[in-house]
This record gives structure tokens, C-alpha cells and sequence, in this order.
């Protein structure tokens, strides 16, 4: 009987470890500069131009839906 409590208390901790790693590598990048209104991200995040990360996701027209500042 104890074995088995052992077991299943066990088996609760890897699976809270599991979905609190999925939950922490799942959160979108913060955006670490300024975002004014009518900004244009894709100006610079389509090309990488100054060294910005290119877009996975260009297609997505509103950044900011997702990504927030810093």
C-alpha cells in the first residue's frame, strides 16, 4: 500500500514538472523595444534588417495580440 502511494505521488510530481515546462518554454517572446500605434513590425521583422529576429509567423498582421512589451 505504501509503495503504491509512493508511486502515485511520484507519478503527480513528473506530471506537474511536465506541464509547468510546457507552460514555462510556451510563452511568447516579450518585445524589447517601444511599440508606438500604426507601427509597422514586418518593416523590419520580414527582412531582419538591424538585426531584428525574423518572424515565424509572418501572415499575423497584429504583434501585439500576442507579444507584449517588456
Amino acid at each position: 500500500m505504501k509503495k503504491t502511494i509512493k508511486r502515485l505521488g511520484l507519478i503527480v510530481i513528473i506530471i506537474a514538472i511536465l506541464i509547468g515546462g510546457v507552460l514555462f518554454f510556451s510563452q511568447t517572446p516579450k518585445i524589447p523595444h517601444e511599440v508606438t500605434a500604426g507601427m509597422d513590425c514586418k518593416s523590419c521583422h520580414a527582412t531582419g534588417i538591424n538585426g531584428a529576429p525574423v518572424s515565424p509567423h509572418p501572415n499575423k498582421p497584429n504583434c501585439i495580440s500576442c507579444h507584449k512589451t517588456q
